[in-house]
């Protein structure tokens, strides 16, 4: 359902989130993986692979004082039944909420239709996200920042 589920925040809050490298066969994996309330959660970027999207929201040269969460693979998996749903959910707040600041892109067809821009609380947010998959709204394509 989403192309684009990208989470940018400053100086990553270690309390609420755990990152760490997936476990192969082969031995660590070479992405970081961060964890909510125990959950895989998303995917920690470069925040200069997707310059063009992070220089928009934040002041021009201050990119990399950002840390970019890619979650589209994570919600993604979460759209498939409620319980995962939720769980997606919760691990979103708890990961923005000890945040002063934050940004969050979700597009289910990326950059095909005008991003509706609101202003959120992490509880706000979770509750949007969570109308627009009980009320399969489509297309999706907004950037919510932090209230």
């Amino acid at each position: 359902m989403y192309d684009v589920f990208d989470i940018l925040v400053r100086d990553l809050d270690s309390k609420t989130i755990e990152m760490r490298r997936p476990k192969t066969p082969f031995g660590p994996d070479a992405r970081l993986v961060v964890y909510s309330n125990g959950r895989a959660f998303a995917e920690v970027r470069d925040p200069r692979t997707a310059r063009a999207t992070v220089e928009r929201w934040v002041e021009a040269g201050e990119s990399t004082s950002w840390t970019l969460l890619d979650a589209r693979e994570f919600a993604n998996n979460a759209l498939t039944d409620e319980t995962s749903w939720e769980a997606f959910l919760a691990a979103l707040v708890a990961a923005l909420a000890p945040h002063e600041a934050w940004h969050v892109l979700c597009e289910s067809d990326c950059e095909q239709h005008p991003l509706q821009a609101q202003t959120l609380s992490p509880e706000e947010l979770a509750s949007a996200l969570r109308r627009l998959r009980s009320e399969k709204v489509l297309p999706i394509a907004f950037h919510a920042t932090t209230r």
